[in-house]
């Protein structure tokens, strides 16, 4: 699955004053993909649907579950639609 790439790229980095170095030599770090950043955009809205729901404690797991399915399931929705554009 495509991931979209980092969230927030950076074509350089500087470390303790020392040359800039390419930000994908710094410990495989490349923080957070595109689509993790859709999927935290569209979960509050989950979130809140599942708390509107008026299900009982026993199901905050299961719909906790369900909110970040639904997440993801938009983000990829989202990096297709700009697969299309």
């Amino acid at each position: 699955m495509e991931d979209g790439g980092p969230a927030f790229p950076r074509s350089d980095v500087t470390v303790c004053d020392s040359e800039p170095v390419s930000e994908y030599t710094l410990k495989g770090n490349h923080g957070m993909s595109l689509r993790d950043w859709f999927a935290t955009t569209a979960l509050p809205e989950f979130i809140r649907i599942a708390n509107d729901s008026g299900s009982h404690d026993s199901d905050n797991q299961q719909l906790s579950k369900w909110a970040a399915e639904m997440a993801y399931l938009t983000a990829d929705a989202m990096l297709k639609a700009r697969e299309l554009k």
